[in-house]
């Protein structure tokens, strides 16, 4: 059954790119802050066009798509039922974005399974995928489900946590510390010292992605092939909700296209970004596209490379008329 999934995922690779598309990109990507990579997907006809399709990137919070999914294949495979609560504990509570840590008490706070995953995937929220990661068993218990799924290309590796101490050049403690103790260290960090930091984190290959097997996960997605119908509907229900990114793959697109999406954005520092990401399936008028676009080493602040993703989705739209 993977065998014969594997071979429906690799078979679009193989049609025509779309050469007015392929074009229009080849030039955005000459002109973009530091290397832009971008799959184009017409998931009717299956034809496609790629900048830098099979070249790993940093993923930034985009890897909480993929962690949706293995925990909804862990729901399907063990039934649980997604009202199933999950403890979060104090000490679980992580830097970055994460309203869900605000609201966690010193006692804990329990919260179902399907709010987490709403929190993680339609809020980016950084202490909810935490939380799914100890659940499922780890970082590498996503990348091992996916590639059970004849997904490959894409690494999970490390928690926000510790992702944050390695973004910043930190070590992490041998023993657990707290949200206020790992923030006053991370506030500590020369500016300079962060950007070295940041451009060796960027390097790394844990925790990147292809554009190309991120187009893949989400033609899967689309197709229903991943996961239940209830699970598979759920997600696309969250992503199509998420208000992240406004000004990403959404702000290049119609008012009347429908978009389900998952942003990432790495750390930035000094005018470098680490990352600006979107990843989405986009539906409107007789037109269905998976996009994937991963912006990385950028020279730039973080609004200039949101410039280029809505670029990218904006040509995409129009060469798909």
């Amino acid at each position: 059954m993977v065998r014969a999934f594997t071979l429906l995922l690799a078979a679009p690779a193989f049609a025509a790119p779309m050469a007015p598309l392929q074009a229009r990109l080849d030039a955005l990507a000459e002109t973009a802050p530091g290397r832009l990579g971008v799959v184009v997907l017409d998931l009717a006809s299956g034809a496609r066009a790629a900048v830098r399709g099979q070249e790993p990137a940093p993923m930034a919070s985009v890897f909480k798509l993929p962690t949706a999914v293995a925990v909804l294949r862990r729901a399907d495979q063990e039934q649980i039922p997604l009202s199933t609560p999950v403890h979060v504990r104090w000490d679980e509570r992580t830097p970055g974005w994460s309203p869900l840590g605000e609201r966690v008490p010193p006692a804990g706070l329990d919260v179902t399974l399907d709010a987490l995953i709403e929190s993680m995937v339609g809020e980016s929220d950084n202490t909810a995928a935490d939380v799914l990661l100890r659940w499922i068993g780890g970082p590498q218990k996503v990348t091992a489900i996916l590639r059970q799924l004849g997904i490959g290309g894409i690494r999970v590796d490390r928690s926000e946590r510790t992702i944050a101490y390695h973004a910043a050049g930190l070590l992490p403690p041998p023993r657990a510390e707290s949200l206020e103790a790992l923030l006053s260290r991370l506030a500590a960090v020369p500016d300079a010292r962060r950007v070295e930091a940041l451009r060796r984190f960027s390097a790394d290959p844990r925790d990147q992605a292809t554009p190309e097997e991120l187009v893949n996960l989400l033609a899967a997605l689309d197709s229903g092939r991943l996961l239940q119908p209830a699970h598979n509907a759920r997600l696309l229900e969250i992503m199509r909700a998420t208000q992240t990114g406004p000004r990403r793959l959404r702000a290049g697109l119609p008012r009347d296209a429908l978009l389900a999406h998952k942003t990432g954005t790495g750390y930035s520092r000094g005018g470098f970004s680490s990352g600006v990401n979107d990843v989405g399936i986009v539906n409107g008028q007789g037109r269905r596209l998976a996009i994937a676009v991963l912006l990385k080493d950028a020279d730039a602040s973080i609004e200039r490379c949101e410039d280029v993703v809505a670029q990218v989705a904006r040509v995409a739209w129009e060469a798909s008329r």
